[in-house]
């Protein structure tokens, strides 16, 4: 059962790497955060990792991250996703068949992928409560 906090996310750059973090509305306390960078030569993003601090889980932090995340991938014009998850952590296993990620190994890396679909991503998008406050500077 999900408990009502309060929170919003925020949108970080450095260099060439994104980050996403949900903070308290008030304190800016982080309750968790999502790592990517958007690869426009090889015309994808890649999802290096979605923390959510374990007393925050099963608020939808996660998926609130996951959803502003594909978002921004859309509208880069940036229709895959790619990353890696460590083998032990059955969790992120769950989280990403949840959402439609597939699953694969390449000896002993875990990796996932997913061809996201602008018309789904907009409509989990607008259902989405926490939306990013802090929207990126333009890139030329």
């Amino acid at each position: 059962m999900e408990n009502k906090i309060d929170y919003k996310i925020i949108w970080k750059r450095d260099d060439k790497y994104y980050t996403l973090n949900a903070v308290n509305s008030e304190s800016d306390e982080s309750y968790g955060s999502l790592s990517f960078s958007l690869e426009y030569k090889e015309r994808r993003a890649w999802l290096y990792d979605i923390n959510v601090e374990e007393q925050y889980r099963g608020n939808g932090i996660g998926q609130a991250l996951l959803t502003n995340f594909e978002r921004e991938c859309v509208n880069k014009r940036l229709f895959y996703v790619e990353g890696k998850y460590y083998p032990s952590n059955s969790g992120a296993r769950m989280f990403y068949v949840k959402n439609n990620y597939e699953i694969f190994v390449d000896g002993y890396e875990k990796f996932i992928s997913k061809s996201l679909d602008p018309d789904l991503v907009e409509e989990q998008f607008n259902a989405c409560i926490h939306k990013v406050v802090f929207e990126p500077q333009k890139e030329n």
